[in-house]
């Protein structure tokens, strides 16, 4: 169905997963601004009889009166729509993006009795909810239980009436009584198809035994005792030594008699609450200081334990740290997960997890073999990864923190940390990080790209292209040792984009591509390198793509949405944008692209709005201050614009386009010697970033305003009134006119009032992950070089300005990327061609550059 429309609205966009009564599928809604994620559910029906038909309608009706109902609260997911076409209903609920509550219950890997308490706390206060409501779940399990980024709260998913209802439609039976739920985690009466409100609860309760045992799923259908009577007690207490309050509390919500079970969720609650003056404090633990900042969990150790026994209850200081891969879900159970890179093999998975929570618990490493070592900080290291793949920049540096705790000279992971730091905007640690990368690994190639990123932010280009060259060099060592390195290829084209070889960087991009179809940074990276290259529609394909695999991905949006601006696709780019504010809402560049896009609309109020929310997000933001400067300049009020120009060249005083903007704004106003000023320090700075074209402009427009000037000596109102700009005809006393001058062959010339605006590529990924990388930003690109139409275009992956100039003359932000694959450089940016023309003029559209997504 992938590209189908359902309702004319919702677009398939993949399966999820699916079974003999229908199907489950990502789709987006493509009539709310953004298009957002959804998920629809799917139920045939196959049946010819219309009185069961109508039965079907009338159940599907209900239930979704239910779900909408129960949508209310902010853990379940919102039902947004229920759809009948033909003899297909639909359900169109939220999209949850997070894991699923099976990614952090590792088999062998007990959870601390502290994890187990707050984990039945918060699910029983949704069950509160539900069962308030008259709602019996009746599939409670841990892939119904959502772990939603990004507050890590538990959102409770797939409620069994749905399948009951698919399954009713799909067979055209009328009675209730279908048995739903999971063998293992379901009661004895909901087996014989009499569900109770406290069903529910016993599937919570044993959840909790699997959890506090480390047992696999398939496992906890061992534990009903067979000769027990009646026969499927569950019997665990033996299996581990807990409290013996809480496993009072948790053999009374698994009783095999409903009616010697906790009646309600609310009771549960209440002695759980009770329970926190009744357990007594275990053996404390020496906790690393790296790892403070996680979620606090106690492990239990009995001090008098054999050392078998502790690694057994040795349990994880987070339940983050349980989860082997950071993977993101669609919500349902059914559902498959995006898949997460990761060098250790499946098999090793869970005895270095074990190993290392019984090394982080216990405080200690002495006694643990080098190699043993190794393998467990390997394990700590692979997990910042997948964390900073997915955008996770503080969980990222705890993994790091433990990799370099537990192994102080693993080069990798200091210059992967040094790219988080970066992103983080923490220059003082990224420094040391990678400095200490290098002299641990003088060949590393992520610390030497790193190191580019540092410079470039630094405004230290000279330097910074020294490292960039060398993580070419590296790169391809590792390309020859292992040519089938997506990351080495993906690495070397961030460098080489950097270093403005935008076809190198496409080439490697694309191979890496080719050797890792879902390499969702490779395709950010080649959609940006192909915007600078005004392959608008290539690049809109590959950013499609990489937002299709990771519909989270902030980056993939904002790069999207500017090369859709350029196609002149404005509703899409307005779409794109505010995807993207959606997934990071406190981020100046979402704001100052989608102002771009607004001001090529013609809709300034709009985009003074939206650039205003830029420098409240951001103070220090010099391209939102340029292109608010542009759009007060539209709405005549010269002033305010000279004053936000100032701004932009106090934050950034190499920012030769601002000094270009106020110097013209400063003429309109007749303040000529400080319009000369302006500009001819434009005009020095532009030469400084080898920008010849924009050196001739600057002075090109300071010879009008000079003959001007002379023009209006013998009047003495040309100080009152300042210089007119008359768009034909010969200079009359304190006017302007056009003046003819050279142009390129074949190039039209206009003359704009305003600098080109600047696009800001969101920093790409900091080769912080070889892999896709860390989200960090890679550094500013020291200018912007005017696309053709006299527009800059900049897409650095740095938190700096990405100059992509639009119609409106307004730069355009491409978000900050993972760190580590540097942006290119002004010099070989598209020239832009300004003609004499009125200072009113209209400004010219924009070609954008893009930087690829990457920061280590």
């Amino acid at each position: 169905m992938n590209g189908v429309i359902v309702d004319g609205r919702y677009e398939v966009i993949k399966i999820l997963g699916g079974g003999a009564f229908g199907q489950t599928f990502l789709s987006k809604d493509t009539k709310r601004p953004g298009h957002p994620y959804c998920v629809i559910k799917q139920l045939r029906y196959s049946h010819s009889n219309p009185q069961a038909l109508q039965h079907a309608r009338r159940l599907f009706k209900k239930e979704a009166e239910i779900l909408e109902k129960l949508g209310h609260h902010d853990q379940i997911p919102t039902l947004l729509a229920d759809i009948e076409e033909g003899q297909e209903f639909f359900l169109v609920e939220q999209f949850i993006p997070g894991h699923p509550l099976t990614q952090e219950m590792i088999p062998g890997v007990p959870w601390s009795e502290d994890q187990v308490v707050r984990f039945l706390k918060e699910a029983l206060e949704i069950l509160v909810f539900v069962h308030g409501q008259g709602v019996i779940h009746r599939d409670i399990k841990p892939a119904n239980l959502m772990r939603r980024q990004p507050d890590d709260k538990l959102v409770l998913i797939d409620f069994g009436a749905v399948k009951e209802l698919g399954t009713q439609i799909a067979l055209g039976q009328h009675t209730p009584t279908i048995a739903i739920g999971t063998p293992g985690y379901m009661a004895i009466e909901q087996f014989n198809g009499q569900p109770q409100f406290n069903s529910d609860i016993y599937a919570l309760g044993m959840i909790a035994i699997q959890a506090l045992l480390g047992l696999a799923a398939d496992e906890i259908s061992l534990l009903k005792d067979s000769s027990s009577h009646p026969p499927g007690e569950v019997r665990w207490r033996h299996r581990r030594s807990v409290s013996p309050a809480l496993a009072t509390v948790i053999d009374n919500m698994v009783r095999l008699d409903y009616r010697q079970r906790y009646a309600t969720a609310a009771l549960v609650l209440a002695d759980l609450t009770h329970l926190d003056e009744l357990v007594p404090n275990r053996l404390a633990t020496t906790v690393l200081p790296e790892i403070q900042a996680m979620p606090p969990a106690v492990p239990t150790i009995l001090a008098t334990a054999s050392p078998a026994t502790r690694t057994e209850q040795a349990t994880s200081t987070s339940s983050e740290v349980n989860a082997v891969a950071s993977n993101a879900s669609a919500n349902s159970g059914t559902a498959g997960t995006v898949p997460a890179r990761s060098s250790v093999p499946s098999g090793l998975k869970r005895f270095l997890a074990a190993t290392a929570i019984a090394l982080v618990t216990l405080g200690s490493f002495a006694g643990i073999g080098y190699s043993q070592k190794n393998r467990v900080a390997t394990y700590f290291h692979d997990q910042g990864r997948q964390k900073a793949r997915f955008g996770d920049i503080k969980a990222a540096l705890d993994r790091y923190n433990l990799a370099i705790r537990i192994n102080p000279a693993y080069a990798d992971a200091y210059a992967r940390r040094c790219g988080m730091h970066l992103r983080l905007e923490d220059n003082d640690r990224a420094e040391a990080d990678c400095q200490r990368a290098l002299d641990l690994d003088p060949d590393n190639a992520i610390a030497h790209l790193n190191w580019g990123n540092f410079y470039t932010e630094q405004r230290n280009r000279e330097e910074a292209n020294t490292y960039y060259t060398q993580a070419v060099v590296l790169s391809s060592r590792e390309i020859q040792l292992n040519p089938t390195n997506a990351d080495a290829y993906y690495h070397r084209g961030a460098a080489r984009f950097r270093l403005a070889d935008r076809r190198g960087a496409i080439e490697d991009v694309t191979k890496a591509i080719e050797l890792d179809p879902e390499y969702v940074e490779a395709y950010i990276a080649r959609c940006q390198a192909q915007g600078q290259m005004s392959e608008h529609q290539k690049a809109v394909e590959d950013c499609t793509k990489a937002t299709e695999l990771n519909p989270n991905n902030y980056t993939a949006f904002v790069s999207l949405c500017n090369n859709l601006s350029n196609l002149g696709q404005y509703d899409a780019a307005i779409d794109a944008c505010t995807r993207a504010l959606q997934l990071n809402p406190n981020d100046s560049y979402g704001y100052n692209n989608r102002g771009l896009v607004w001001e090529r609309l013609g809709n300034y109020e709009s985009a003074l709005n939206d650039y205003q929310q830029a420098i409240q997000r951001d103070p220090n933001d010099a391209v939102a201050y340029h292109n608010l400067g542009n759009v007060l300049t539209t709405q005549g009020n010269h002033q305010g614009a000279i004053e936000a120009y100032t701004k932009a060249t106090e934050i950034d005083p190499s920012f030769a386009a601002a000094f270009y903007g106020r110097g013209i704004r400063q003429a309109v106003l007749g303040n000529i010697d400080a319009a000369i000023a302006d500009l001819q320090q434009s005009a020095d700075l532009f030469s400084q970033q080898g920008r010849a074209d924009r050196v001739e402009d600057a002075l090109y427009q300071i010879r009008r305003i000079q003959e001007a000037a002379q023009a209006t000596q013998s009047s003495s109102s040309s100080a009152e009134t300042g210089i007119a700009i008359t768009p034909e005809g010969t200079p009359e006393a304190g006017t302007l006119g056009p003046i003819e001058r050279p142009t390129e062959a074949g190039s039209g010339i206009s003359d704009s009032t305003t600098t080109a605006p600047v696009a800001q590529d969101p920093p790409a990924p900091v080769f912080q992950i070889p892999s896709p990388g860390s989200f960090g930003q890679a550094p500013p690109i020291p200018e912007v070089a005017p696309a053709p139409t006299d527009s800059f275009v900049q897409e650095a992956p740095t938190y700096d300005y990405n100059f992509e100039a639009p119609p409106t003359d307004s730069f355009v932000q491409d978000p900050p990327a993972p760190y580590a694959a540097p942006a290119p450089f002004a010099e070989d940016l598209p020239s832009i061609d300004t003609a004499p023309g009125s200072f009113s003029s209209e400004p010219p559209s924009i070609v954008p550059e893009a930087a690829p997504s990457d920061s280590f």
